[in-house]
């Protein structure tokens, strides 16, 4: 083989290399991820409020792209929060995520499938569809707040390896799905008692 053949040769095979990688990131998941819902529910047997944090993920389709490359959907995409000391960076907690889209982990009566609570999260997302993610959870007028996942069910709510004593955390949210990971950091405060003081802020 001649030099010019071999050259050539090994230029498709460039090409032909970056012309996958580039389709393979186009057609990746492309997850946006912000601060979502924050609902206050009262469970039907008690007189406590509690607040629920969640981030939001959407699987964004890329604009004009998506008329010439589909975004590939996200399958058992799995989610990791750890909870850092702000000023530090130390790692304080890492817990497994839920996603609030997936069946809780309760059976037809009410009571906690142990099975289930201790299964990791995953979840599917088809492109330009949305869900969240559960981070935290606080009982009004009480000082501390405590990370949510589905081991949390076993514990009514409250697992007190996941209580949270800090008034701020540096939060890290991670996504790992098809091959990808995706990171986000909010801090999550707790100023006192209120619901009202316990939120999400974007950094």
């Amino acid at each position: 083989m001649q030099l010019k053949e071999f050259l050539l040769l090994l230029f498709g095979a460039i090409i032909g290399w970056l012309l996958q990688r580039l389709t393979d990131i186009l057609t990746a998941p492309n997850f946006k991820i912000d601060i979502g819902t924050s609902p206050i529910f009262q469970p039907p047997t008690a007189k406590d409020h509690y607040k629920f944090m969640n981030v939001s993920v959407i699987n964004v389709k890329r604009g004009i792209l998506s008329f010439f490359i589909s975004s590939n959907t996200a399958t058992n995409a799995r989610v990791w929060l750890s909870f850092l000391d702000p000023e530090t960076k130390a790692e304080l907690l890492k817990i497994n995520g839920r996603w609030t889209t997936t069946k809780e982990p309760v059976d037809y009566h009410g009571g906690v499938n142990i099975g289930d609570a201790l299964l990791v999260s995953r979840e599917t997302i088809p492109p330009d569809e949305s869900t969240e993610i559960s981070i935290a959870i606080k009982k009004q007028g009480m000082d501390e707040c405590y990370a949510f996942n589905n081991e949390s069910y076993l514990y009514s709510w409250e697992k007190p390896d996941f209580q949270l004593d800090q008034k701020r955390y540096l939060l890290k949210v991670k996504i790992a799905a098809e091959g990808k990971e995706w990171v986000r950091n909010f801090i999550l405060l707790n100023l006192g008692k209120s619901l009202k003081n316990f939120r999400l802020v974007r950094i």
